[in-house]
C-alpha cells in the first residue's frame, strides 16, 4: 500500500550551524489560533474566532526567504506566553506575531492545546520589557493582526525601535497580510532599511489590488485613505539597516522549527466551518481522558471535527503521532469478521480482538514494520506498538508492568 502523506507545517532542510560557522541571527515567528474569545461581565458571552491560514503564510514567507539567499535562523511556534518569553530569551533579532488583535491586547493561546485564549494586555507587555533582567528586546517587531496599533505602541513604549502594526479598527485580509509580509522580509533580508522594506510591502499590496481591478476602473490609491499598515513610532527614524549587505552569509535559511508529529490521516485537515466551541470541548476532554467519542447524526461533521482537533493538538505537541482508521473501510476490505451488529456496535465476543489486530497491522504498515501474517495481535500488542510496552509484537512476554498511563 502507498503510505498516506504526513501533514504538518512546511519544514525545509538547511545548512547546519557548523557549516555556517557563526551564530546566525534569529527570526522568531509566533502564530496564535485560539478557537474562541469571550467578553466578561454581567452576561459573559463566547465568540468563535476564525482559524487563520498559517500554513499559507508560512509558505509565502519561506519562498521569500529562499529568494533572499541569506543565512539566518527561523523558528515558528504557537503563540503562548512561554514561547514568547523563550524567543525573547534566545535573543531574536526580529519577532513576528500572526493572530488576532484587540483594542488593548494581543490574543495568545493558553497553554494546554485546548484552543483557549490568553490575553496579553499592553500594560503587561510594557511591564515585562521594563522589568529589566536578561530580557533584550528585538530590533523589530511585526504585529500582523487586525487592530494591532495599540499593541504596537506598547512595544514602542517598551523600547522597540521599529514596530509594524495595523491601523486600529482595520480588518486585514489573509491575502494582504501575506503579500505585505513577504515583500517586507525580502527587502529587509537583502540589505534595505526598515523604511524601505515597509514601503516595498505597501507597494506590493497596492499593485496587487490595482491589478485585480478591471483596467478601466483601476485607480491610484486615494491619498486621503487612512494608512492600513503602520510603521511605529510614526515620527521615528527607520533608516536603520538591520541586515546590512554582507552581514548574512550567502545560502539558505536555517529552519529550526520543530517538525510537526507524523500525521497519517487519509486527507489533510479540511476547512472547518463553525464547530469552534465543539472543537475546544473535544480538545479539553482529550487533556483528561484517554478516549473520547464524538457522536452525532450522519453528515454533521463528526469525522471532520475529529481530524481537525487531532491536527490542532498535534501541532502543539499534545500527540506524538496521529492515525486515522476507518472502521467502515476495514470491515469492507480486510476480510476479518468484526462481529458488528446492525446498529454498528462491536460484539465483544470476537470483534474486539479482530479490531485490535486490524489497528496493529494498520499502524505497523505506516511505520514500515513487517509483521508475520500468522501473528495474532491483541490489546497488549497494540499497546506495545504505541510505545506503552516493550515486548515484541505477537509475543506473550511482559506482564504489562511497563505500561504507560
Amino acid at each position: 500500500s502507498v503510505p498516506r502523506r504526513s501533514h504538518g507545517f512546511p519544514h525545509l532542510s538547511a545548512p547546519s550551524m557548523a557549516e555556517v560557522g557563526t551564530r546566525a541571527p534569529l527570526l522568531g515567528y509566533l502564530y496564535a489560533q485560539p478557537l474562541f474569545t469571550y467578553v466578561k461581565g454581567a452576561r459573559s458571552r463566547i465568540f468563535p474566532l476564525p482559524l487563520l491560514d498559517i500554513d499559507a503564510e508560512l509558505l509565502v514567507l519561506q519562498e521569500k526567504f529562499r529568494d533572499a539567499e541569506s543565512v539566518f535562523r527561523f523558528q515558528a511556534r504557537p503563540a503562548t506566553p512561554s514561547s514568547l518569553t523563550s524567543l525573547l530569551t534566545l535573543g531574536c533579532t526580529v519577532l513576528h506575531y500572526s493572530g488576532h488583535g484587540a483594542c488593548d491586547s494581543l490574543c495568545l493561546e493558553k497553554p494546554g492545546s485546548s484552543g483557549e485564549p490568553h490575553f496579553l494586555t499592553t500594560s503587561a507587555l510594557n511591564s515585562y520589557f521594563s522589568s529589566g533582567g536578561n530580557v533584550v528586546g528585538p530590533k523589530l517587531v511585526f504585529v500582523s493582526a487586525c487592530s494591532s496599533e495599540n499593541a504596537g505602541r506598547a512595544f514602542v513604549a517598551a523600547g522597540i525601535a521599529h514596530v509594524v502594526a495595523m491601523q486600529q479598527g482595520d480588518r486585514l485580509s489573509d491575502e494582504d497580510a501575506q503579500l505585505f509580509a513577504g515583500e517586507f522580509y525580502l527587502s529587509l533580508l537583502t540589505g534595505h532599511s526598515v523604511q524601505q522594506a515597509f514601503d516595498a510591502g505597501k507597494k506590493c499590496v497596492d499593485l496587487t489590488r490595482a491589478a485585480a481591478q478591471p483596467s478601466n476602473h483601476a485607480t491610484a490609491r486615494d491619498p486621503n485613505e487612512p494608512e492600513r499598515f503602520l510603521l511605529l513610532p510614526q515620527d521615528g527614524d527607520h533608516s536603520e539597516v538591520i541586515f546590512p549587505p554582507g552581514a548574512l552569509a550567502h545560502g539558505e535559511f536555517i529552519d529550526e522549527t520543530p517538525p510537526a508529529p507524523p500525521n497519517y490521516t487519509d486527507r489533510g485537515p479540511p476547512l472547518l466551518v463553525g464547530r469552534r466551541w465543539e472543537m475546544h470541548l473535544l480538545l479539553e476532554r482529550l487533556r483528561t481522558s484517554n478516549c473520547c467519542v464524538v457522536e452525532g447524526k450522519v453528515g454533521t461533521g463528526k469525522t471532520t471535527l475529529a481530524i481537525c482537533a487531532a491536527d490542532y493538538a498535534a501541532r502543539r505537541s499534545a500527540f506524538s503521532e496521529v492515525h486515522f482508521f476507518s472502521l467502515r473501510e476495514a470491515r469492507r476490505d480486510s476480510g476479518f469478521g468484526l462481529g458488528l451488529s446492525r446498529s454498528g456496535s462491536i460484539d465483544e465476543s470476537d470483534g474486539a480482538a479482530a479490531l485490535c489486530e486490524l489497528i496493529v497491522r494498520f499502524i505497523a504498515t505506516k511505520r514500515d514494520l513487517d509483521l508475520p501474517s500468522t501473528c495474532k495481535c491483541g490489546v497488549d500488542d497494540l499497546l506495545r506498538l504505541l510505545g506503552a510496552q516493550e515486548a515484541p509484537y505477537g509475543s506473550a512476554e511482559g506482564d504489562g508492568s511497563s505500561r504507560k498511563q
